[in-house]
């Protein structure tokens, strides 16, 4: 077992520690059985792990199908694994989890439930921290959400129009950049038909991050701001902007890449990008309705 960046995960390196990470599996899984017949089945997984004076905390967030989230810890052969706290839906409308997100530091977890709405947990309390309205988000439906792993005070969060918002935790609000830009977002964005699937973060840019979809990678600086519609931002400029407007532009976009299927930083400046082979693409074509026949007599 190891823990890297805060965040809890399990290794497999070497034979002889299979069995003791097989040994966890199963006594998760009997802490969890036993809730699935009301709870349903697990649904999203996020460990987070936390150094304190007594010693390292693990948890191990567990979102069910009924919505509610088991957080569990003690993930040692010395230690019984326990579970800590049980969070229902604040609005009791028991909407499933869609996503459940941990900061790198152990201090929060975010869950977006099926309803819309985004709760903020703190781990250290293990008490409900905040929630976030889908009216702070201009309506949009929340799709994704992440930490940045420089600054875990702030919460970027993806909704199912492109459009995207930077949420301080601390001080429970959207913060300034998004405040003056995201409603400002280009409708070579949020027109796209390629939508927004997930998002990674440099831990040595705290003040950018990256959000993917399948068609493209779009880089945002809150250093800078958004062009107004007023000027004439064209499709042409947001992908390959001139020297002259590459200053004042807070969002590039990058296309070499595609289909996405999914892309993490693994290091400073070390970013893996998973492509689907267009093969597999292909096999999923419906039929042609004509193929033209080269030598024949259609």
């Amino acid at each position: 077992m190891t823990q890297n960046s805060g965040c809890f995960d399990w290794e497999v390196k070497k034979d002889e520690k299979t069995g003791s990470i097989s040994h966890e599996l199963n006594r998760l899984e009997s802490h969890l059985l036993p809730k699935a017949g009301r709870e349903g089945v697990p649904v999203c997984l996020s460990f987070a792990g936390k150094k304190r004076e007594s010693g390292d905390t693990h948890y191990l967030a567990c979102a069910m199908q009924s919505g509610v989230i088991h957080v569990l810890s003690g993930f040692s052969l010395k230690v019984e694994t326990t579970i800590e706290k049980t969070f229902i839906d604040p609005n009791d409308s028991k909407s499933p989890v869609t996503s459940l997100q941990t900061s790198s530091d152990g201090n929060w977890l975010a869950c977006i439930r099926n309803g819309g709405d985004i709760s903020i947990y703190n781990l250290q309390t293990l008490e409900l921290h905040t929630q976030i309205p889908m009216a702070l988000l201009g309506n949009s439906k929340p799709c994704a959400c992440g930490f940045h792993k420089a600054d875990n005070n702030n919460l970027v969060i993806v909704c199912n129009d492109n459009r995207f918002y930077v949420y301080s935790v601390a001080e429970r609000q959207i913060s300034n950049w998004s405040a003056a830009n995201s409603e400002k977002i280009p409708a070579a964005i949020t027109n796209h038909a390629s939508r927004i699937r997930g998002l990674c973060f440099n831990k040595s840019q705290p003040d950018i991050f990256c959000l993917w979809s399948p068609s493209f990678m779009l880089f945002v600086d809150t250093t800078k701001r958004v062009a107004l519609a007023s000027e004439k931002q064209t499709k042409k400029e947001l992908y390959k902007p001139s020297e002259k407007r590459v200053k004042d532009l807070g969002l590039k976009i990058k296309d070499c890449y595609r289909p996405l299927v999914s892309a993490e930083y693994i290091g400073e400046n070390e970013i893996v990008v998973v492509e689907s082979p267009w093969i597999k693409v292909m096999q999923h074509f419906p039929n042609v309705l004509h193929r033209k026949r080269y030598g024949g007599n259609n």
